[in-house]
This record gives structure tokens, C-alpha cells and sequence, in this order.
């Protein structure tokens, strides 16, 4: 084996792993922002007077039924999902490095 096969080898392995690097913070960024734009939305429309003195539970009850957390729900599910297939891409990435 020539010495330039064997720097094209090392180069393709060096670009599989940039592109998954680049696919597992995608993926990172897409679960914190599924994750904390919603929950920061949630305590944008939550009134602190209301909670004073009361236990977590009664702040569940009332936050629960509300409709931000079950957007919350619904953007936080959707963004694990994304989240998960795109580390999958990236895992399938490594899977080409070659010895």
C-alpha cells in the first residue's frame, strides 16, 4: 500500500467523523431546544403570587391540565424522536470508518 492510499484512507476517516460530529450536535441542539424553549414558555405564563405556600403537588394539578405543558409534552416527545434518529445518522456514519 502507497503512502498516499493510506493518508486518503486516514482523510476519509477524519471526514466520517467531522460529519457525525457535525449530526451529533444537531442532534444535542434539537433536544435542548425541544426540551427548554417550551419549559421556558411554560414559567413565562405561570403567575409566582399563585404558588406561594403550596406544595408541588398543587402546582402539578394546576400546571398539568394547562395548555403550554401539554405543547411542552408534545415539542419535548417530538424533539427526543428527532433528536434520537439523528444520532442514529450519526452512529451509521462511524459504522464506515475503515481500519
Amino acid at each position: 500500500m502507497s503512502k498516499t492510499q493510506e493518508l486518503s484512507k486516514t482523510a476519509e476517516n477524519e471526514r466520517l467523523k467531522l460529519r457525525a460530529a457535525y449530526w451529533n450536535n444537531i442532534a444535542v441542539g434539537l433536544l435542548l431546544a425541544g426540551l427548554f424553549i417550551p419549559l421556558f414558555a411554560i414559567f413565562q405564563h405561570i403567575n409566582p403570587d399563585d404558588f406561594k405556600g403550596k406544595s408541588l403537588i398543587d402546582f402539578l394539578k394546576i400546571i398539568v391540565p394547562s395548555l403550554e405543558f401539554r405543547s411542552f409534552l408534545g415539542g419535548a416527545s417530538g424533539a427526543v424522536v428527532v433528536s434520537v434518529l439523528v444520532h442514529q445518522q450519526a452512529l451509521g456514519l462511524l459504522k464506515k470508518l475503515k481500519d
